[in-house]
């Protein structure tokens, strides 16, 4: 993952080894709709540990689960 800075919060790359981090910054990313630098297998695994919306995590899954 490039850059994983936001304007008031710095999040360093070594930062996102630890899963509460990477939940937090997967779920911020996609609460704000930037999915640049988010990898598929880790939403897979975190999905259901995000702060998001239901309706987001069921169409991320329908998403991640689709045979395109």
């Amino acid at each position: 993952m490039k850059k994983a800075i936001f304007w008031d919060y710095k999040i360093k790359k070594s930062d996102l080894k630890k899963h509460k981090v990477l939940d937090f910054w997967l779920s911020r990313k996609i609460n704000f709709g930037d999915f640049s630098d988010i990898k598929k297998s880790d939403l897979k695994k975190h999905l259901p540990h995000l702060g998001i919306s239901q309706s987001m995590k069921q169409m991320i899954f329908r998403f991640l689960h689709s045979k395109k």
